[in-house]
């Protein structure tokens, strides 16, 4: 199978474009249900966010996580931890967590 080539003026061609777009909605969407998570978190147990998650995954129309990535996250949300997806989502060093 070949490989997505470059137009003339160097650009990736539109449908990969819009992939990486669509991929990157996906992850902000998922990032915005795991810094909610911890703001709900503490004090809650990482069964309970677990489900949580898993629910407001499903209800966000995006595809189920593995059970493992759910855990690890509900647990660091239990204590107020919000678990960065990608860089480009992390605080900056000056804003508040």
């Amino acid at each position: 199978m070949s490989e997505p080539t470059s137009n003339e003026s160097g650009q990736q061609p539109i449908a990969v474009d819009e992939q990486q777009e669509h991929a990157l909605r996906a992850k902000e969407l998922l990032q915005g249900i795991v810094r909610d998570l911890a703001l709900y978190g503490p004090g809650k147990t990482p069964a309970d966010l677990a489900l949580r998650l898993d629910a407001a995954i499903a209800e966000a129309g995006l595809p189920p996580q593995p059970h493992r990535w759910v855990e690890a996250v509900a647990l660091e949300a239990s204590e107020g931890h919000v678990t960065v997806l990608d860089a480009r989502f992390a605080p900056d060093d000056d804003e508040q967590a």
